[in-house]
C-alpha cells in the first residue's frame, strides 16, 4: 500500500513538473493554417479583423504617413489579404487610437482607447478599386490621410 502510494505521489509531482515547465517541455511557436482572409480576401473574411491574428501584417507595406501630435499615423496595406489597417504609434506611452475608413461602402473600423506606444485598427478590405484612409488620436490630437486608392 505505501509503495502504490508512493508511486503515486511521485507520479503526480512528475506531472506538475512537466505542465508547469511551459517552453522547457513544449514547442513555443506553433504554427498556424493561413487564415479565410489570407485564402479568400472578401468583404466577409477580413472586415473587422486584426492584421497580425489573420497573417496580413506580414507583408504589409506602408502606403501613407502622416504627422499626428507627438507621434505618426501609417495606412498600411496587406497585398496578399486585399485589406488595409491605420497604425498610430508614438515615441512614449500616450493615449492612442487608429481608424481606417473606406469609401465608397463606408465601412469604418476603430481601435480600442488606449494607453500604448502603439495601436492598429482593424482591417478593411480594399478590394484594390477602393479609397482608403487612415486617421489617428495621439493625446488630444487628431489627423487623417488622404484618401488613397490602391
Amino acid at each position: 500500500m505505501k509503495k502504490s502510494f508512493f508511486a503515486l505521489t511521485i507520479g503526480s509531482l512528475l506531472l506538475l513538473a512537466l505542465l508547469t515547465a511551459q517552453g522547457s517541455f513544449f514547442p513555443v511557436h506553433v504554427a498556424h493554417a493561413a487564415s479565410a482572409c489570407m485564402t479568400a480576401p472578401s468583404d466577409m473574411n477580413c472586415n473587422g479583423f486584426d492584421p497580425t491574428f489573420t497573417g496580413c501584417g506580414a507583408d504589409g507595406i506602408p502606403l501613407q504617413s502622416v504627422a499626428v501630435g507627438t507621434g505618426l499615423v501609417t495606412l498600411s496595406y496587406s497585398p496578399t489579404c486585399k485589406s488595409a489597417w491605420a497604425h498610430t504609434t508614438n515615441g512614449t506611452v500616450v493615449t492612442l487610437q487608429a481608424i481606417v475608413a473606406r469609401f465608397p461602402g463606408s465601412p469604418a473600423y476603430y481601435s480600442r482607447m488606449v494607453q500604448d506606444t502603439g495601436v492598429k485598427s482593424p482591417m478593411v478590405y480594399i478590394g484594390g478599386h477602393q479609397q482608403v484612409q487612415a486617421c489617428g488620436y495621439v493625446n488630444g490630437a487628431s489627423r487623417c490621410t488622404i484618401y488613397t486608392t490602391y
